[in-house]
């Protein structure tokens, strides 16, 4: 794979992961089982590490080991799934122990946005970011006229220009509704606190470890105008907007190397492709939506699995919102495998 992210990795860490957990609960030996599963909570162990939103597929430890050893006792099974499962938290407990030791506070398990960063990734950027993802703009959207801001407010440029490119790509009835000059005060707020930034930016030096005064307050104009958006275009923060987000995520070929998407765009055989793999992609994740309804006729194995991949792109829909293809990339082989299991369902009920 092209990516230099941990993308690159977990796809294949995910499948071991879950091929061993197949293989432990299948297998009588009992050495055996136990190194399979003691394998199966390493690989998680660095799977988490490396990609904490794929934890929700740590409950497949404790739900395999309770299926498998709870023939033979209660406290038996209870007693390996906690300890199997601590095995699998022993990377992040150990990464998080060693940020405490060192920082003196919980860092956090996706800390991009510390209080002493000194870029954009600031907690004014962080409480401005569910205001626009939560009117159903796309996260590169948003970078592409919040990124201009910041770079021209860091250098002592605080012109209106950036503030109404901002303005002019939300809906029109947000702007209606909570009327430019508010809108433009919050912004103003926003590069008045990159302004106090500026001054440790080109020292080079860390952020101060208290947030800000101006900061404080850009934070609560973000904060407030989320919760007013939430109050007021409820179907569009609840509904409206993760179903465009689920939009994003499903209906696209997934062949994003440069060669399909501009090099060899128009080739006949290309188009084919790009055709083929759109179906195959959208469907899957079409499929997926379908496959609640069929959990019950599925392997229990299989089951447990489905409804993670669901709770994962639900939460990717929903709270996450800024969606990257990257972010799919680790379950696509599970989507498609719960697609075409989901679909051979279908297909044999409507046979009847």
């Amino acid at each position: 794979m092209f990516y230099t992210l941990t993308e690159r990795i977990t796809p294949a860490l995910l499948l071991l992961y879950i091929y061993l957990l197949f293989k432990a609960e299948s297998i009588n030996q009992v050495q055996t089982k136990r190194i399979l599963y003691f394998l199966a909570s390493f690989c998680f162990a660095y799977l988490l590490l490396i990609r904490p939103a794929l934890g929700l597929f740590g409950l497949l430890i404790p739900l395999f080991i309770l299926k498998d050893y709870g023939r033979k006792g209660a406290k038996k099974a209870i007693t390996r799934a906690i300890f199997f499962g601590l095995i699998g938290l022993s990377f992040i407990l150990t990464w998080q122990i060693r940020n405490y030791t060192i920082t003196k506070e919980y860092v956090g398990i996706h800390s991009i946005y510390y209080k002493d960063g000194n870029s954009i990734y600031r907690p004014t950027f962080k409480a401005y970011w569910d205001f626009p993802l939560g009117m159903g703009q796309q996260g590169s959207e948003v970078h592409a006229y919040m990124v201009p801001m910041w770079g021209a407010a860091i250098k002592g440029d605080t012109s209106i220009t950036c503030v109404n490119n901002a303005i002019e790509t939300f809906p029109k009835k947000v702007v209606d509704y909570f009327g430019k000059e508010r809108l433009t005060k919050a912004f103003r707020k926003y590069q008045e606190a990159t302004l106090y930034q500026k001054a440790y930016y080109e020292l080079e030096q860390p952020m101060p470890n208290e947030v800000s005064t101006i900061e404080h307050e850009t934070i609560i104009e973000f904060e407030a105008l989320t919760d007013d958006f939430k109050s007021k275009f409820w179907v569009d923060y609840y509904f409206v907007s993760p179903a465009k987000v689920f939009k994003t995520m499903a209906f696209h070929s997934n062949l994003n190397l440069y060669i399909f998407q501009h090099t060899y765009r128009g080739n006949i055989v290309v188009e084919a492709l790009r055709y083929l793999t759109f179906c195959i992609h959208s469907l899957s994740f079409i499929f997926l939506l379908i496959s609640l309804f069929f959990i019950s006729k599925i392997d229990w194995r299989l089951a447990s699995i489905n409804f993670i991949v669901f709770a994962y792109v639900f939460y990717l829909c929903f709270f996450q919102r800024g969606i990257e293809e990257r972010y799919t990339l680790p379950i696509l082989s599970l989507v498609l495998i719960i697609g075409t299991k989901t679909f051979t369902e279908l297909f044999r009920l409507l046979r009847r």
